[in-house]
């Protein structure tokens, strides 16, 4: 009986230090999706940022929700400007890079998609590139992110029209 009370006691004592142990670990509880936890916060992989306690892939933190319509300013070759609204598209961010979105339809055009990607050293900064799509459309494009305000200059590449599309991420 005593050799069993003991056995129960040494139980008892390693399942209390085992508790101790892992409740003195500040990591014990948190989940980091692309990242891993240092002293009970997330640090972030590559392409990732902190938003609250996760990590979240920098091109999330430039695309809303929906479709978007803009206003659109318009030069033509002459530089005569014109405006035109409801130039619609769908923002959308890439599954796989963290670094890439993309403008689904554009100007509300089918196969009109143009990827645009997020420089890896400068998250503020849209990469300048150009974009053939699958309409046949070729355009050229540059951006921003301030805070939370994206601006994307898109010319294009057939009849010179440069649009300035603005909004909230």
């Amino acid at each position: 009986m005593k050799t069993l009370m003991n056995s129960f006691a040494g139980l008892a004592l390693t399942l209390m230090s085992a508790l101790a142990l892992i409740s003195c670990d500040p990591c014990s509880s948190v989940v980091c999706n692309n990242g891993t936890c240092s002293n009970g916060v997330c640090v972030c992989e590559d392409g990732y940022e902190r938003n609250n306690s996760s990590c979240v892939a920098v091109n999330k933190l430039y695309v809303g929700t929906g479709t978007v319509t803009a206003t659109v300013v318009s030069l033509d070759v002459a530089g005569n400007s014109t405006t035109r609204t409801n130039v619609g598209y769908t923002l959308t961010a890439s599954d796989v890079d963290p670094y890439m979105f993309t403008l689904e339809k554009f100007s509300f055009l089918i196969k009109n998609d143009i990827a645009f990607t997020i420089s890896s050293s400068n998250y503020e900064l849209i990469e300048a590139g150009t974009a053939l799509t699958e309409a046949g459309n070729n355009y050229t494009y540059r951006g921003t992110r301030t805070g939370s305000q994206v601006v994307l200059t898109i010319t294009d590449s057939s009849n010179g029209t440069i649009y300035t599309i603005s909004f909230v991420a």
